[in-house]
């Protein structure tokens, strides 16, 4: 999968003429300093006080474009804006004023203490009240920009999110609806209703549950775990009653990673690829696992190939694969070998 460029990106954006543009952008911001400060005392007769300022605007600049970097490194890594705008704004302004006063005091008495100038109280407070004032309208405006390119790629990804979840519905759909699903189904009823009417009944009210999970996911990207599971343990009941108990379904799944969040029919997807593939009779019993391994989800399942079978397309994996793309901009994991077929999911936290 593609990785996705972070649209975060503070003062700056990664790559060498994006980092030069920068320091140009410091350093022009050093000399209209330097100038309005010439122009504000007259002393643009004096060319070394000129240039002295110039040097030290300049290079107050670059430091603080420098601080201000690995600030927004560490702001992106631990407190990004797609899951902690109010954390990180909280963070961010105070962050800002301490590290335009801590970078500046030093630095102007050490500055003109090597120039051999003495620094008055009112020139102190003046560069650092300058500082802080720069600092917080750069990041401002470099932040609201990255705001807004996060939000529109954000709209972009919802709404190929929005297209995948709705073809994925209907294919799903389309393939349960179809004439082979519907008559195993109702040939699975007819006998039923003769053996066990209870049992009939269950697989009535069961079957329609399923349908109406479908239907009512139709516009959904995200459903809770919880919902998901049982959503495929009514599907593995309704294929055992033809399978006479022969799949077996085995969920060991903390009650608390049940909050979390994937794809709509994600797992009837994976169960349906492992029924489909695999021959099921009295000694080559299907098992199928759904665990939490590592904060993901691991749905993996015994091999028995069905003879004379055309070798699958793909198309369910790979739909999954573009709505965890979208969804929460992570791939998932697809291992097999002669005796496991094994696929791991991301699970994916919802932020409030």
């Amino acid at each position: 999968m593609e990785e996705r460029k972070d649209p975060i990106r503070g003062i700056i954006s990664s790559g060498p003429l994006s980092i030069l543009s920068d320091l140009m952008l410091m350093v022009g911001l050093g000399i209209i300093i330097a100038v309005y400060y010439a122009l504000v005392n007259q002393i643009d007769s004096l060319q070394s006080i000129l240039i002295r300022n110039l040097l030290f605007s300049v290079s107050i600049s670059i430091l603080l474009y420098v601080l201000f970097r690995l600030m927004f490194f560490v702001l992106n890594q631990y407190l990004p804006w797609e899951t902690h705008r109010v954390r990180r704004i909280l963070v961010e302004i105070p962050a800002i004023f301490i590290i335009a006063v801590a970078a500046t005091i030093p630095f102007t008495l050490f500055f003109f203490g090597l120039a051999g100038a003495d620094v008055t109280r009112e020139q102190l407070i003046s560069n650092t009240a300058l500082a802080v004032l720069i600092s917080l309208l750069i990041n401002t405006f470099t932040e609201g920009i990255a705001i807004f390119r996060l939000y529109r790629d954000t709209l972009i990804d919802k709404e190929r999110l929005k297209q995948e979840t709705l073809r994925s519905h209907f294919e799903t759909l389309k393939n349960q609806v179809g004439p082979h699903f519907l008559f195993n189904s109702l040939n699975t009823l007819i006998a039923l209703i003769d053996e066990s009417p209870h049992t009939a009944k269950n697989f009535v009210q069961k079957l329609s549950n399923y349908y109406r999970y479908v239907i009512q996911v139709n516009q959904e990207a995200l459903v809770p775990l919880s919902i998901e599971l049982a959503l495929v343990k009514d599907y593995v009941f309704l294929l055992n009653q033809r399978y006479d108990n022969r799949i077996v379904l085995q969920v060991d799944i903390p009650l608390e990673a049940e909050k979390n969040f994937i794809p709509p029919l994600a797992l009837q997807m994976l169960v349906e690829n492992a029924e489909k593939h695999n021959a099921i009779s009295a000694d080559r019993r299907l098992i199928i696992r759904i665990a939490i391994e590592h904060n993901r989800i691991v749905v993996e399942n015994n091999r028995t190939p069905k003879k004379n079978i055309p070798p699958g397309t793909g198309t369910g994996l790979g739909n999954i694969q573009k709505r965890y793309a979208l969804a929460a901009h992570q791939s998932i994991q697809i291992e097999a070998n002669s005796d496991l077929f094994r696929v791991t999911l991301p699970l994916i936290v919802q932020s409030s």
